[in-house]
């Protein structure tokens, strides 16, 4: 199959976030539609007076797992002092792999795990509110998947791709080097950019400063694409995509050459 199981596009979009993607500031909720994600089912122990709640922008395709490990209660603001030690949480992005354990915030009545404090890049927070005691060993199961239009801004970049190396190797792409993932990555950045606008911190600028490092070596999205259309550096795809006709062969001499070609 040349593209994905997640779209017609190459790679992942858990590449394309683990490669390029901004910080979730640049495209938070209302500014792309929200991911798929299912609501939280307990799957071992009880509900009493505890709830769990997940939301964000998904970076792939999961089937979440949350697992307490250590028990406790959240702290309440009706209550002068914490019951105890707040609970710990593992999470799962496929139901067998557990992250370490990460202790819910101390906030009153609601607490959260942070996405960016577990480093685990899913683009989620988890939400935790009751009264209840959270025991070890009580779990919850979901799934998530990409916002739609993500996926449909990898697509349009991947038709992009196409369209510019179709002179110079078979399209689709029979696999898909490193490198061409990330130009259409760059080519679908931009455009989720300039649809969700900036935001009050300007944080994309961050994304393109004065003077970048591809300006300086040649290596921009833009000049790698610009190279493979010509045929240059396609060395880094696969031989079995090779074969379409290289620009040479369609120079061929001109009517005149013939008179004046010593005899």
């Amino acid at each position: 199959m040349p593209y994905g199981t997640q779209g017609n596009f190459y790679g992942t979009v858990e590449q394309f976030y683990a490669l390029l993607s901004p910080p979730d500031s640049l495209w938070p909720s209302g500014r792309i539609r929200s991911s798929s994600i299912a609501v939280p089912m307990q799957t071992v122990g009880t509900t009493t007076n505890k709830v769990v709640d997940v939301s964000g922008i998904a970076h792939g395709t999961y089937s979440l797992v949350l697992r307490c490990e250590s028990p406790g209660q959240l702290n309440q603001s009706a209550v002068a002092t914490n019951p105890g030690p707040l609970p710990t949480f593992r999470i799962s992005s496929d139901g067998v792999t557990f992250s370490r354990p990460f202790r819910v915030s101390p906030d009153d009545d609601t607490t959260y795990i942070r996405d960016e404090a577990t480093g685990l890049q899913l683009g989620l927070l988890w939400q935790f509110s009751g009264s209840g005691t959270f025991a070890a060993g009580d779990t919850w199961t979901t799934a998530a998947a990409p916002s739609p239009d993500v996926i449909l801004h990898l697509e349009q970049a991947a038709s992009q791709l196409d369209a510019a190396l179709s002179d110079t190797l078979k399209i689709p792409l029979a696999t898909c080097p490193a490198a061409a993932i990330f130009v259409q990555g760059a080519l679908a950045l931009w455009t989720l950019i300039r649809k969700c606008g900036l935001d009050d911190q300007q944080d994309y600028k961050i994304y393109h400063p004065q003077e970048t490092r591809d300006q300086l070596t040649g290596t921009s999205p833009a000049r790698l694409l610009d190279r493979w259309r010509q045929g240059e550096d396609i060395k880094i795809f696969d031989p079995n995509d090779e074969g379409a006709r290289r620009f040479p062969d369609y120079v061929c001499p001109t009517p005149y050459m013939k008179f004046y070609l010593p005899i």
